[in-house]
């Protein structure tokens, strides 16, 4: 399989490319140094024909699921910059296969996925997805639970999002997921001084009982039941399996779709569910 078949095969949108992405798998020197070179264009804004945008998709699917932390750079910088750019690549799967994508590309990922989290100019759906992979990265033992703790105790300062910004729900998730007990007063807090507060139409980011609930769940429990319950959660990388490619495929329009849609934007603020069609 040449370059021009891979990206082709790709690129399909009528079907399900698991032949082709079932080779890759099995061999990644078909695929690795032509996905890599069509991501790392992207990121540097550099034009790609249609096929090229399409079949990147499935690409950097097969880069995470393959550990080329040499993509994380580049995917990172696609998330992080032209938000139609951004959208036109991972439209839906923002917020279920590509913070696992993310999480195959720990450790690469640690060091910056916080810089992200905290840049106030990026959209809260992607630094939601790195706050994700940087509980992972904790998790994992690549970033210290210690300074994990402090990072996250100080979010209200240092992070600050607007009050009725969903990136608090997922600091309250990190909370929780991290079994940090410590910091439930401070969870409390926000809400309490109105750092956490309705939208004009009164509905909350995040709930405080649901929150409390889930920590007291992570406390109740053993290793083996709190990995299992993190699994459930969703820190698992992207794996090189059947069904998680079938995953990410659900989140491709047909292209018939594609031609009624006229934008795949990511600022979903509005919606606490904002890709639940």
């Amino acid at each position: 399989m040449n370059r021009q078949e891979l990206i082709a095969s790709l690129a399909r949108r009528d079907l399900f490319p698991w032949r082709t992405i079932d080779l890759c798998l099995k061999d990644p020197s078909l695929c690795i140094p032509p996905l890599l070179l069509l991501l790392e264009r992207k990121a540097r804004g550099l034009s790609l024909n249609e096929d090229e945008n399409r079949a990147l998709y499935y690409g950097i699917h097969l880069l995470a699921a393959l550990k080329v932390r040499e993509a994380a750079a580049p995917l990172t910088a696609v998330l992080c910059g032209n938000l139609e750019e951004a959208a036109e690549l991972v439209g839906d799967s923002i917020g279920d296969t590509v913070p696992r994508l993310l999480m195959a590309f720990t450790p690469a990922m640690a060091d910056h996925a916080w810089d992200v989290v905290a840049s106030p100019q990026i959209d809260w759906i992607i630094r939601e997805a790195f706050l994700r992979a940087w509980t992972f990265a904790v998790l994992q033992g690549e970033v210290p639970l210690d300074i994990a703790a402090e990072k996250l105790k100080q979010f209200p300062a240092t992070v600050c999002p607007e009050p009725d910004s969903f990136l608090w729900a997922g600091w309250l998730n990190a909370i929780a997921d991290l079994n940090l007990q410590e910091l439930q007063t401070n969870a409390g807090r926000a809400f309490e001084n109105g750092q956490i507060s309705a939208d004009e139409f009164g509905f909350f980011p995040a709930d405080i009982e649901t929150f409390r609930s889930d920590l007291a769940r992570m406390a109740a429990s053993d290793p083996k039941e709190r990995e299992a319950i993190l699994l459930r959660r969703g820190y698992r990388p992207f794996q090189p399996t059947n069904e998680d490619f079938m995953r990410a495929a659900r989140h491709v329009l047909t292209r018939e779709e594609e031609e009624e849609t006229s934008s795949m934007l990511l600022k979903a603020a509005e919606s606490d569910s904002p890709y639940n069609h």
